[in-house]
C-alpha cells in the first residue's frame, strides 16, 4: 500500500505560435510531487525549451507570467534558491537555440496574445 503525503500536484501548458498567431504545436504534462508552484514554474519553462527544440525551432521568444522565473533566466551569477539547478538547466538549453529571447507577459495576455515578433514564441502557462 502507498501512502501519499503532501503531495502537491500540477501541469503545466506550452502554446508555440509563429508571428502570425498561428499555432505551431501545444503540449501538457502533468508534474507529480513538485514543492510549490515557484518550482512548477521553473521546470514549466524546461519543459517548454525542450518541447521546442523537438520542433526543432532556432528562433523563439519565451514568454511567462512568472517575472522572478524570467529574472533567474537572465541572471548571470549562481542561483542558490530552490530552483537554481533547474534554471541552470533552462539557461544551459536557451544557448542551444540560435536566439532565445525572454518577454513577461500577464497571465490573462497569454492566451488572448496573437502576434509578437517575426520568430516563433513560446507562452508557457
Amino acid at each position: 500500500m502507498h501512502l501519499l503525503i503532501n503531495q502537491v500536484c500540477g501541469g503545466n501548458g506550452v502554446l508555440v505560435s509563429d508571428e502570425n498567431g498561428d499555432l505551431l504545436g501545444a503540449m501538457a504534462k502533468e508534474m507529480v510531487n513538485v514543492a510549490n508552484s515557484f518550482v512548477a514554474e521553473a521546470f514549466a519553462v524546461v519543459h517548454a525549451l525542450e518541447f521546442v527544440l523537438e520542433l526543432g525551432l532556432s528562433n523563439i521568444i519565451l514568454e511567462g507570467d512568472a517575472l522572478s522565473i524570467l529574472k533567474g533566466l537572465r541572471g548571470t551569477g549562481e542561483d542558490l534558491s530552490e530552483i537554481g539547478p533547474v534554471l541552470e538547466t533552462a539557461k544551459q538549453k536557451m544557448n542551444i537555440f540560435a536566439s532565445c529571447n525572454l518577454s513577461h507577459v500577464r497571465r490573462e495576455s497569454l492566451a488572448g496574445k496573437r502576434s509578437f515578433s517575426a520568430k516563433e514564441r513560446i507562452s508557457v502557462d
